[in-house]
């Protein structure tokens, strides 16, 4: 083996896998404009620079969800929480103009969104940060029941209902806001790549999370092979013993493009 070689190291799922440089041709995004108008995973085809050719995800083969999955949760959940606040807030409403009792949740980490937001994680810095701005109109939003429900208790019932219009216009569209900006967002950080691979003409396209590198390796970072990994038969495996790091398996591009 050469004293370097270029690897591109990527991720699918949780697994980190290493691919000579010279076997890929291109890395495309599939959030990409290229990659928008190209992809047809249902037909098994890829367009790439003005040619069809095979598709090949590699989460499915590998028995790897796609780390971009909690995208997929975000867009259905987020709208159907968006719209609990509306209903919650409509509750309200009824509650202190007829006296019916008030059933939904009072206290921020009770409601579905709550228990969700309170256990949700995430390494998205964008949505990470956006996620930290719902805390504050949230709680005060469901601070609402207490408040108002008390004031009509004490008599008082159209100042506790000017109150809830003036939340309406303010706290609750603070938060309807965030939700919407979420829901907008989501779609754009699910961008899972294709690594084109070319061999002798014949292309393929890898479909993968993130590249996490290319670098060069040297002869000591490479280690002998032995045996199989699941269904994979690593030609090597690249890492730095001496600092305890994890070993990448080092594959041949033909290998994955077969499991597909």
């Amino acid at each position: 083996m050469a004293d370097e070689q270029s690897l591109v190291i990527f991720q699918v799922g949780r697994i980190t896998l290493a691919l000579p440089l010279q076997e890929v041709e291109h890395i495309l995004s599939l959030g990409g404009e290229e990659g928008r108008q190209g992809i047809s995973a249902e037909g098994g085809m890829i367009l790439f620079q003005g040619q069809a050719i095979p598709w090949r995800p590699l989460w499915d083969p590998l028995g790897e969800p796609s780390v971009f999955r909690e995208f997929d949760e975000l867009a259905q959940t987020l709208p159907r929480r968006r719209q609990d606040h509306l209903d919650w807030m409509a509750a309200l409403e009824q509650s202190l103009r007829h006296d019916i009792p008030f059933t939904k949740a009072h206290s921020p980490r009770e409601c579905a969104f709550g228990q969700w937001f309170y256990a949700f994680r995430t390494e998205d810095r964008r949505l990470a940060l956006l996620l930290s701005q719902f805390e504050h109109p949230h709680a005060v939003v469901h601070g609402l029941a207490e408040v108002l429900l008390g004031q009509v208790a004490a008599g008082r019932r159209e100042e506790a209902l000017a109150a809830l219009e003036a939340a309406r216009q303010g706290v609750l569209a603070e938060l309807l806001a965030l939700f919407d900006t979420v829901i907008a967002l989501v779609p754009t950080l699910k961008r899972p790549l294709a690594l084109i691979l070319n061999d002798s003409g014949q292309r393929t396209a890898l479909g993968v999370d993130r590249v996490l590198d290319i670098r060069s390796v040297s002869a000591a970072e490479v280690h002998p092979a032995r045996g199989r990994l699941g269904s994979l038969v690593p030609q090597a495996f690249i890492g730095d013993s001496a600092s305890g790091g994890a070993l990448i398996p080092l594959l041949a591009a033909s290998q994955l493009a077969s499991l597909g």
